[in-house]
């Protein structure tokens, strides 16, 4: 909290807190995934860490370390990889096998 002035830092309740420090942290890598071409195309914060979704990477990006999970969103299956990329959870859409 590097640019928040003291005034205002008296100001900020622990979970204004958490939020500009997940803020911080999902807009680098943002700004990674951009940086390699990814689309970006949902940012979520104030859950235990951000939550970047992104548009299915070129198999040469970001794909190795990724996770195959399957949920339940809106009554509807969704087949989903996910990986770690600076302290958030990326993820995005696998089609259905």
């Amino acid at each position: 909290m590097g640019t928040i002035s003291s005034a205002m830092r008296d100001l900020v309740t622990p979970q204004n807190a958490l939020v500009a420090e997940q803020l911080a942290c999902a807009s680098s890598a943002a700004r990674r995934l951009m940086k390699a071409g990814i689309t970006v195309l949902n940012v979520e914060l104030g859950r235990q860490r951000p939550v970047i979704e992104i548009a299915k990477p070129p198999k040469d990006r970001v794909r190795g370390t990724a996770v195959g999970v399957t949920c339940r969103q809106s009554g509807q299956l969704r087949n989903l990889k996910v990986c770690d990329l600076d302290g958030c959870r990326i993820q995005w859409e696998e089609e259905r096998a």
